[in-house]
């Protein structure tokens, strides 16, 4: 993104103050860390604030759309004209793959072609410029099993042309899981950004921290922060307590 949109990616003002707001199309990024640590409430923030300038947004995901309906619901940011003017948009990747003709129990090499295909071909003719893909282990999983780990590069190359970015929220961590378990990043050098969040035990009671660990072409503070996320804002102050094990 550039120009408004670029001056306020998350609408988070710790955040994008850090990222000094850069969010370039065709940018891909990874939220990533334990589950309960605040992923698709950031995954959210970034739809909203596309949705609050006016642009179309798209979030695919496994879960119901019901269910995505109603966490965005919880957020007092949110409103609920976004969705019904049609800013934003939530498709189920599993009823997207019956539609079209894909068993989501026995899907094939040229089934995820088709998918893909289907996927970029819903972000241009709907003019989508921010995608959120949450979760996004079980999409990554399906790519690596059937040797497609190369759609990401696609993928990029595609927003590059559509004037759009995107974000995978992932439920686990990459950068450290076993090769060969499910959810392996064969290169995550792939993701323009990468922002971890993980929970930490500060000696009295567990907090979230978010830790900015790459933003391409954007000066960033390398520090981990402690987030707290309610429904009514996203605040972010740098953690002041020691941990152990933390790079």
């Amino acid at each position: 993104m550039h120009g408004e949109s670029g001056d306020h990616v998350f609408g988070i003002e710790k955040l994008d103050n850090l990222t000094t707001g850069r969010m370039e199309p065709g940018l891909l990024g990874l939220i990533y860390g334990p589950p309960g640590t605040g992923k698709t409430t950031l995954g959210s923030h970034f739809l909203f604030r596309g949705a609050s300038l006016n642009q179309n947004v798209c979030l695919l995901t496994y879960e119901p759309t019901s269910l995505f309906t109603r966490k965005f619901q919880r957020f007092k940011c949110y409103e609920s004209s976004w969705l019904k003017d049609g800013y934003i948009s939530i498709f189920m990747l599993q009823n997207l793959m019956e539609n079209i003709g894909i068993d989501p129990e026995r899907i094939e090499v040229d089934d995820l072609d088709l998918l893909f295909d289907v996927m970029v071909q819903i972000i241009s003719d709907m003019d989508m410029k921010r995608v959120i893909i949450d979760p996004g282990a079980p999409f990554i999983d399906l790519l690596n099993k059937n040797g497609r780990g190369s759609y990401l590069t696609e993928l990029k190359i595609d927003l590059v042309k559509l004037n759009a970015s995107a974000f995978i929220v992932y439920d686990i961590d990459p950068l450290f899981v076993n090769k060969r378990e499910p959810g392996y990043i064969p290169n995550p050098n792939l993701f323009d950004v990468m922002i971890k969040l993980n929970r930490e035990d500060s000696g009295r009671s567990p907090v979230n921290t978010l830790h900015i660990q790459r933003w391409k072409d954007a000066p960033h503070s390398r520090s981990i922060y402690v987030i707290d996320m309610s429904s009514d804002s996203v605040i972010m102050a740098p953690r002041l307590f020691p941990s152990e094990g933390l790079e």
